[in-house]
Formats: structure tokens, sequence, C-alpha cells
């Protein structure tokens, strides 16, 4: 049962890959850049997604200036 599960995901991951590229090289060219930085959210999301990987956002990024930003690496997904 793992390895028909490890396969659907892997399908399922290599067909967003390829929707990711179709959207790049089809799509983008007539995006504002605004919006093509929302496609990359929302793809990279779902990417996260379909791996069975969930993002956790701890406190508020800041939104201006130059910042170096340290996060402590809790595994190899950091």
């Amino acid at each position: 049962m793992k390895f028909l599960r490890a396969s659907w995901r892997l399908l399922r991951l290599l067909g967003h890959i390829a929707k990711g590229l179709w959207i790049v090289a089809l799509r983008f060219p007539s995006l504002s850049p605004d919006q093509q930085h929302a496609r990359v959210q929302v793809w990279s999301l779902e990417l996260l997604a379909h791996a069975g990987i969930s993002l956790r956002i701890l406190g508020q990024p800041p939104v201006t200036g130059p910042v170096m930003l340290v996060a402590n690496h809790i595994s190899w997904l950091d």
C-alpha cells in the first residue's frame, strides 16, 4: 500500500511540475510582476501539499528595509 501511495504522490508531483512549466512558458509573458509573484506562491503551496508537507509560519516577517532572516533548522525540509 505504501508503494501505491508513494507512486501516486510522485505522479501528482510530476504533473504539478509539468503544469508549472506550462504556466511559465505560456502565461507568464502576459502577466504583471505582481501576478507572476502570486502565481509562484500559489504553485509553491500546491507543490508542498502534493508532497504531503504543511507550511507553518510563526511571527510576522518584516515588510521593509534590508533584512537578514535567520531560521532555526529543524529538518532537511527547512
